[in-house]
């Protein structure tokens, strides 16, 4: 399936004495909860030569929380980051599921980025783990923009929208109207595109605009990753 994506898979590493990841969705009104199966292969990735020399070459990466609940694969995304060049992106995707997640993870991971996206469930835990003061939801960003010495951080609200947050920039996009059907994948699709927008160099408008157009699609959508129609894939170029 990757490869008929395009997606380069010579990077993808095969454990075959562990049983490959799976995770049990359950939908109450569009709105998912997870069973997620421990002691799989993405709890053991290993650290090869060839992952560390991609991690010099990549102008942005994003990584989170939930994959570093082993000790194994927490130590391979550490020696990953350290090796990816300082002027890349670094998206913090803190990603908090069940039990999955400590302090000490969650602040080593922010101290390690530039970005951070988190939506409005994860926000008040943040609060409560790092004692931030007041109940505004701009002065809560700020002082972790602040305290982790962040470049942005992208804030969602589900339907409701998101807010992007940097040093003097802020951008509040309203959530779009689109049927809500699926909404499995839409965080992490919001983040690619936002990823894709601050690549390109737009504004942060604009960034904001398309990530919410590409996740309300997926929204709209059975399953996390459906096909994006023309009008978002050429999204810098409508003429196309």
């Amino acid at each position: 399936m990757l490869a008929e994506q395009g997606i380069d898979t010579r990077y993808v590493v095969e454990a075959a004495s562990h049983p490959t990841g799976t995770v049990e969705v359950v939908l109450e009104a569009g709105k998912p909860t997870y069973t997620i199966h421990e002691d799989v292969a993405w709890d053991h990735i290993p650290c090869t030569d060839a992952m560390l020399a991609l991690a010099a070459e990549l102008d942005a990466l994003c990584f989170g929380s939930l994959s570093q609940r082993s000790g194994e694969s927490r130590r391979t995304i550490r020696r990953f980051l350290g090796c990816v060049p300082d002027t890349a992106l670094r998206i913090f995707d803190v990603n908090l599921r069940q039990a999955y997640f400590s302090k000490r993870v969650i602040e080593e991971s922010l101290e390690l980025a530039t970005l951070l996206k988190l939506n409005d469930e994860e926000l008040p835990v943040l609060a409560e783990l790092f004692s931030l003061t007041g109940s505004d939801t701009d002065g809560l960003l700020g002082q972790l923009r602040e305290r982790f010495d962040l470049r942005l951080i992208a804030f969602t609200r589900g339907p409701d929208g998101s807010l992007l947050l940097g040093e003097g920039v802020r951008d509040d996009c309203p959530g779009l109207e689109g049927p809500a059907i699926d909404s499995v994948g839409a965080g992490d699709s919001f983040t690619a595109a936002l990823c894709v927008g601050l690549l390109r160099g737009w504004a942060l408008p604009k960034v904001n605009r398309f990530a919410n157009e590409v996740a309300t699609f997926v929204c709209s959508q059975q399953g996390a990753t459906p096909l994006l129609p023309e009008r978002l894939v050429h999204y810098d170029n409508p003429d196309k």
